[in-house]
């Protein structure tokens, strides 16, 4: 099995991608896991408006830390799905370790579409690179 992405593949892969995690940054919007602190910041920074600026940052990186402990919320629910022996979900027709691991990555899409950054081509361009690492990359486990 061949370890690189073919240029239809990487193409396919990016589009379907963008589009699911625009569907699900559009759920979770509806859902309204965006309306509590979204709001902190909005309008035009008049560009020598330096305080309003470095504030406006501030709740950004709030923002930004806000989504990523979302998706480190549902790494934990994945551990503990595996604590618990990783029984079939009552939600889903899955594992619940499987069910908590669509989560992190629903969550992943979401923050990724909502701050319009590339993911699907970085996964594809990580992949790559990772198939000309050195086994374990040199890391010891």
């Amino acid at each position: 099995m061949s370890n690189k992405v073919n240029l239809t593949d990487r193409t396919s892969f990016i589009a379907k991608w963008n589009a699911i995690a625009k569907v699900a940054h559009n759920m979770a919007t509806e859902k309204g896991f965006h309306e509590k602190g979204d709001d902190l910041w909005t309008g035009t920074i008049a560009k020598n408006d330096l305080a309003a600026r470095e504030n406006a940052a501030f709740v950004e990186q709030l923002l930004l830390i806000k989504e990523l402990a979302l998706i480190g919320t549902e790494i934990g629910e994945a551990v503990e799905a595996v604590r618990s022996g990783s029984p079939n979900s009552a939600k889903v027709p899955h594992l619940l370790v499987v069910e908590e691991l669509a989560d992190v990555v629903i969550r992943i899409m979401d923050t990724s579409a909502k701050r319009g950054w590339p993911l699907g081509e970085a996964i594809v361009d990580k992949i790559a690179f990772n198939a000309d690492r050195e086994r374990l990359h040199g890391k010891k486990f």
